[in-house]
């Protein structure tokens, strides 16, 4: 039988300033919580494969991270323009833990037994290119100070890596629109060991039928394959590298319907109050 009760606080806050030519400042502070999921939780141990035993950890803690943010924003023409610093620090993070017996079984668990910080900035852009092409477009640059322990040895990681998302949203026809969006992932620390960099490119396509009410769309995930995993584990004394292949590309074929006709109406209301 395994018990945990608790009281946490969380508390937030934000502050902002709106300035001259559309712009703003503001300052934020919160504190989340992140719970184990079921299957970290659950001790039955996994048999099914020969070489590797996997099973859950019922004394897990949950994650509790604090996040501060200072963002700006503004526009630039017609260019919506953000632009954030932040640092975000999780002292118990969960992680799955890797062992390797004396009989070279791997022996797959989880634990409290990581600390993640990471400082960084978020620059995003979003533009009109021109009158039927709309841009989206972040860059997230950041320093990642990673450490965890298990019962063998201590592993550190303290370095830079960036991502970035490019999202070009196309107005077709009057009804048909289509989307052309990519991501990118640096190199990143897990609890597992250093993730490659890798990619990923995905495409839609939505029509609109029946005076809207209707909408047919196809999407394909991951275009080029290329959104696969290679890891290696910090296993000092074994030469360990994943390798994770996507079943890709995934084709998405969608068709919804709109039964409720209703659009909320807003009447005109008279005020003695002037807002100016």
């Amino acid at each position: 039988h395994y018990d945990f009760q608790k009281l946490h606080l969380f508390p937030a806050f934000s502050v902002s300033k709106e300035m001259k030519n559309n712009q703003s400042i503001s300052l934020s502070y919160s504190r989340r919580i992140n719970r184990p999921k079921e299957h970290d939780l659950k001790p039955y141990t996994d048999y099914s494969d020969t070489y590797a035993i996997a099973y859950g950890n019922p004394e897990l803690l949950p994650e509790l991270t604090s996040l501060f943010e200072l963002t700006y924003q503004t526009f630039i023409k017609s260019a919506f323009v953000s632009f954030q610093m932040y640092r975000r620090s999780t002292p118990n993070k969960i992680g799955q833990l890797i062992l390797i017996d004396n009989d070279n079984i791997m022996h797959m668990t989880y634990s409290n037994d990581f600390n993640e910080s990471l400082i960084g900035t978020e620059t995003a852009v979003n533009v009109s290119v021109l009158k039927k092409w709309k841009v989206n477009c972040s860059v997230d640059l950041f320093y990642m100070d990673f450490e965890g322990t298990n019962p063998e040895y201590l592993f550190l990681f303290k370095d830079f890596s960036w991502n970035a998302k490019l999202m070009n949203s196309f107005t077709i026809a009057k009804n048909t629109s289509a989307q052309l969006s990519g991501m990118y992932f640096g190199k990143q620390q897990t609890s597992n060991g250093i993730l490659n960099p890798f990619y990923r490119i995905d495409i839609a396509v939505e029509q609109k039928l029946l005076k809207k009410k209707m909408s047919i769309s196809v999407s394909v995930k991951d275009i080029l394959q290329s959104g696969n995993y290679f890891m290696h584990p910090d296993q000092p004394a074994h030469d360990i590298e994943f390798r994770i292949y996507n079943e890709s590309p995934l084709v998405y074929f969608n068709i919804s319907y709109n039964l409720n006709s209703y659009k909320k109406k807003i009447k005109n209301v008279k005020t003695d109050i002037d807002l100016h």
